[in-house]
């Protein structure tokens, strides 16, 4: 194989490979809701830790995420049914990620 030829494969496949993550980044858009957040199919509810991963993977890919849909999204959690630890996480996270300030609830019966 020529140098030319070389390069031009190199290039397909650079080519492919954004061909593949334009997908990727297509999949996750389309899973973005109108109120924020995302769901793992389009005619699902936007959940926790469907919003948490497409958060981090749009992150990791340098795509721009709505901050103040994904903020509005975070706001009208329901602490309270978010109680395994690893929602938790992901809560804290996405906050963390967006720059977003934490309010969760205050238990006031713990001692």
């Amino acid at each position: 194989m020529n140098k030319g030829s070389h390069v031009l494969k190199k290039e397909i496949e650079k080519l492919s490979h954004l061909l593949k993550l334009s997908k990727v980044i297509q999949y996750l858009k389309d899973r973005e809701k109108k109120e924020g957040g995302f769901s793992f199919a389009p005619e699902l509810y936007p959940d926790i830790e469907d919003t948490y991963y497409a958060v981090r993977i749009l992150q990791f890919l340098d795509v721009n995420v709505d901050r103040n849909k994904t903020s509005n999204y975070l706001k009208n959690i329901d602490w309270n049914q978010a109680g395994f630890p690893r929602t938790v996480y992901m809560l804290f996270s996405i906050h963390l990620s967006l720059e977003y300030r934490i309010t969760p609830p205050i238990d006031r019966s713990v001692h």
